[in-house]
């Protein structure tokens, strides 16, 4: 694969990574998870066998999709530390009620 060929499966890998970030501010995870799979799949096919020569372009390329994914990590952290919050207090709420009931 030329190096021309490889940055077309990375713009369009940096284009559904960008998508996944507005998904994932809009905490669509099911969007997310969906295109996460669509472009894994593309980046493993289309770079498996790919012969990368080094390019500045490239590596650039690649790098932007790691700070991409580097925010939607930190989004993808923050929901799920506010869901296991809510399941918390949805407990101590369950025990409180039952406590009262109890009386």
């Amino acid at each position: 694969m030329t190096p021309a060929e490889v940055n077309v499966i990375l713009d369009k890998a940096l284009d559904m990574t960008n998508q996944m970030l507005i998904f994932a501010r809009e905490e669509n995870w099911v969007e997310v998870a969906k295109l996460e799979g669509e472009r894994q799949k593309s980046l493993m096919d289309g770079l498996a066998n790919a012969d990368i020569e080094k390019s500045a372009e490239i590596g650039k390329k690649v790098q932007q999709i790691v700070e991409v994914d580097r925010e939607m990590q930190e989004l993808l952290v923050k929901a799920r530390d506010d869901i296991r919050d809510e399941i918390i207090q949805l407990n101590k709420d369950k025990g409180a009620v039952k406590a009262y009931q109890e009386k």
